[in-house]
């Protein structure tokens, strides 16, 4: 199940008549077939706390709908695209609470993650040091030489946000030894996970990585159990704090000369999608259509910001909703990983740190870039949301004992 939202498998098309459907599309839709048919056969059972969740992400796909209406016809494929990216969103939300019922699973679904994201950041590493796999070098001719490695590199799926999101997801997870225990799995990970960061020259994923790793250090040393680690994860938190507040502005222009256009361009597109959205009543409530900010806006096909995206493309109103649905889920996991939520065993904690940590980095990329047709992103929300689930069922958490098939003589 984690594998599948590799944004990636958006790519792989399948040609019927004149459309080309996706196989990540396809795929969705085959699972959600037959586990109604699993559904019915074995009786729905859900949870107030689920229903309200899919009632939640149902709203936003019924207000993302109400564009598709009146927008002009220029471009209108991307706010068809948005439309059937929040209704992926249900379908995924609705398939992940219905697979994962126990910590366990929750912990696997994580560790395919990070597989998934592990085979994205071999390739990207093996693409910058020349080999002939298949990629994209971003766009812009940017070249920048360290030692053998081409620094540009997006990676072996077709677009750099996709491994941004896949990063991003699975990143807190190799940080948290909970999930890889042994320093042996765990520090190749990081190496090989960080140095791929590094080497896409994403400036908005470098700042995501780092709020990563603040939120782990600040929240590790609330939640670790043994006072040495605690120490050590405060220690860290402090240096990295310093570090920035007495590097951060030299950093910050540093980032910024990286490549000066975009930033113009982008501050140029926030300014025109707003001027889009509020040219009447209807406009900003529902969008103004993000397929006519694309043709009409010469530098950039869509917002690189998620909220703006979101806002001309859909409205005020799903706007609202959406970071509603987002502020709670986090805020539910801030109090899980305090110990605040009643019948949390150590292990729904540990995950819970996981877990809301990618959900920052990945907002924190959403301020630089689209996300919200990235299914990993909503994978993370969809995990998050499995294991509030988890909480609310079952008094306490705990991974069932192994227990022998046959009892000693």
């Amino acid at each position: 199940m984690a594998l599948l939202p590799m944004d990636g498998t958006d790519y792989l098309r399948l040609p019927i008549g004149t459309f080309r459907v996706s196989f990540n599309d396809l795929f969705l839709t085959l699972v959600l077939y037959f586990d109604f048919l699993d559904g019915m056969a074995m009786g729905f059972r859900f949870s107030k706390f689920l229903w309200r969740i899919g009632s939640v992400v149902f709203l936003i796909t019924m207000l993302s709908a109400v564009s598709l209406l009146y927008v002009p016809s220029v471009g209108f494929a991307y706010d068809v695209k948005m439309t059937l990216n929040f209704l992926e969103f249900l379908v995924l939300l609705y398939l992940t609470t219905r697979i994962v019922l126990d910590v366990e699973t929750l912990r696997r679904a994580l560790m395919a993650l990070v597989f998934g994201a592990s085979l994205v950041a071999a390739g990207t590493w093996a693409k910058s040091l020349g080999f002939d796999v298949p990629g994209q070098e971003r766009s812009g001719g940017v070249v920048f030489f360290l030692g053998p490695f081409l620094v540009g590199v997006t990676g072996i799926v077709g677009s750099g946000l996709s491994f941004d999101m896949a990063l991003l997801g699975a990143f807190p997870a190799v940080l948290v030894r909970r999930i890889f225990p042994s320093n042996f799995v765990r520090w190749p990970l990081l190496v090989l996970l960080g140095f791929a960061g590094f080497i896409v020259y994403s400036r908005g994923l470098w700042l995501s990585l780092l709020v990563e790793l603040m939120v782990v250090l600040a929240l590790g040393m609330m939640i670790e159990d043994r006072p040495f680690r605690k120490r050590i994860a405060a220690a860290g938190w402090v240096v990295a704090t310093g570090a920035l507040l007495f590097f951060g502005p030299s950093l910050y222009h540093s980032l910024i000369e990286l490549r000066p256009v975009t930033v113009t361009y982008r501050l140029a597109g926030y300014l025109y999608a707003w001027k889009l959205s509020t040219q009447g009543l209807v406009e900003f409530l529902f969008g103004a259509g993000k397929g006519f900010f694309a043709a009409t806006f010469v530098y950039t096909g869509v917002p690189h910001n998620f909220f703006i995206d979101l806002l001309v493309s859909k409205g005020i109103l799903a706007v609202l909703v959406f970071l509603s649905l987002l502020t709670a889920i986090g805020w539910m996991l801030f109090f899980l990983v305090l110990g605040k939520t009643p019948g949390a065993s150590p292990e729904a904690r540990w995950l819970a740190l996981v877990l809301l940590t990618s959900l920052l980095g990945t907002v924190t990329e959403g301020l630089f870039a689209p996300i919200t047709t990235s299914m990993n992103f909503l994978a993370v929300v969809s995990l998050s949301t499995a294991l509030l689930s988890i909480v609310r069922t079952e008094p306490v958490i705990r991974t069932a004992p192994s227990v022998p098939l046959h009892e000693p003589a």
